[in-house]
């Protein structure tokens, strides 16, 4: 994985064989901020969470994301 080749190794690991392929759905999220100037409430329906490439469409976690080599840095979509 970029993950793996970004810290020196060069195998997929376990953790991305586990998730692979997963995705996650919630059906409500509430949040509520209480202050003395206002109160807020936020609700969240039907939320879905997958891994997509860089062209968002929902893929292989090994295809999820993009290496810098130069900076170090993993971008994940």
């Amino acid at each position: 994985s970029p993950i793996a080749l970004a810290s020196g190794q060069s195998e997929y690991g376990f953790a991305e064989k586990v998730v692979e392929g997963m995705f996650i759905i919630v059906n409500s999220i509430t949040i509520k901020i209480h202050s003395k100037a206002f109160h807020a409430s936020f609700e969240l329906w039907q939320l879905q969470g997958y891994s997509v490439n860089p062209n968002w469409q929902q893929s292989d976690l090994r295809l999820t994301r993009i290496t810098d080599p130069h900076r170090g840095e993993v971008l994940t979509f």
